[in-house]
């Protein structure tokens, strides 16, 4: 009961919202719009993008990702990250060549911009 009140009060202090931009992330409906148009996106690629919006400005290292949103058995996977990754800015960014949020951190990673 302890830990389950423990859940419930640290739960509260969540943010139910993320907003960079023309960029928003509604978590507790699982939607997503930019400039008000809702985006159609995969599992993955929703939860790719809330690991990166709520680690917003901390860079996240490949294999970090990979095992965060698919699970440890694809550390190492770095191809279906790139993938993940480019379909996702073709989704959210105004010019996908040139990305205002999903930034890259060359040979290290992945970093949503700092709101």
């Amino acid at each position: 009961a302890v830990l389950r009140r423990a859940g419930s009060a640290r739960g509260s202090n969540l943010a139910t919202t993320f907003e960079s931009g023309d960029l928003h992330i509604d978590f507790a409906a699982h939607r997503v719009t930019v400039k008000g148009d809702l985006v159609e996106l995969s599992a993955g690629e929703y939860r790719l993008l809330v690991e990166l919006a709520t680690n917003s400005g901390r860079v996240l290292l490949q294999d970090e990702l990979l095992g965060r949103v698919w699970g440890p058995d694809y550390i190492g996977a770095t191809a279906l990250l790139q993938t993940a990754i480019r379909r996702l800015r073709r989704k959210i960014e105004e010019d996908p060549s040139s990305p205002r949020h999903v930034l890259t951190k060359r040979g290290v990673g992945y970093q949503f911009a700092k709101r």
